[in-house]
């Protein structure tokens, strides 16, 4: 069976909340650890975490997670930096890796369902790039086969996965889910507001 480890962004400055969205509260936990926890599957071989501003924080409050929290240093000059550290760690440490899973932290409404789906169509196609699709949009998190991690070791500054993916669309396998999370970052307060009443009406049928 394929090995895919998680590799999860943490790294960024949360400028437009004014303070840091990946420790907010939400539903009995931080953004973050939902953004985790919905990565839980016995069929992710590992996360990776890659952590820049309040670090030191966003390290504290997820040690009793089993995790690999790297620093990235130079997480100011764009999300690019986070993407590289991360791939180079995975396969400086971990060789045998087939596909690395990207996700956002601060995406904490991903179904994991989502996830396993994503997960077991990647096995069956092996596709160099899957996403999910939901009301006709690409979204988060997205599955990129070990044939791209030189180009995502390459990437620079505030250049994301995006334009890899791009070079390579007649290689994306897009899967249909019933799932809106994949839209959903918590890049503003308005987002945080919006995410607390979605799961609360998730939670409450």
């Amino acid at each position: 069976m394929a090995i895919i480890e998680a590799l999860v962004l943490a790294a960024g400055l949360s400028s437009r909340m004014k303070s840091n969205k990946l420790l907010l509260e939400l539903s009995g936990g931080k953004v973050i650890e939902h953004t985790i926890g919905r990565l839980r599957s016995d069929k992710i071989s590992g996360i990776t975490l890659v952590v820049g501003h309040e670090k030191e924080e966003l390290t504290r409050q997820l040690a009793r997670h089993d995790l690999t929290i790297i620093p990235n240093d130079e997480f100011q000059d764009g999300m690019g930096t986070s993407i590289k550290r991360g791939i180079k760690r995975i396969m400086l440490d971990s060789p045998t890796v087939d596909a690395v899973l990207i996700a956002l932290g601060d995406m904490p409404l991903v179904k994991t369902k989502t996830v396993d789906l994503l997960l077991e169509t990647y096995r069956a196609a092996r596709s160099p790039v899957t996403v999910p699709v939901y009301d006709g949009r690409r979204g988060h998190p997205v599955i990129i086969d070990r044939l791209l991690f030189e180009d995502l070791a390459r990437l620079s500054g505030d250049q994301g996965a995006r334009e890899i993916i791009g070079k390579h669309a007649g290689g994306i396998c897009g899967v249909e889910v019933n799932d809106p999370g994949i839209h959903m970052d918590l890049d503003s307060r308005e987002d945080y507001w919006a995410a607390k009443k979605y799961l609360h009406l998730l939670n409450n049928p």
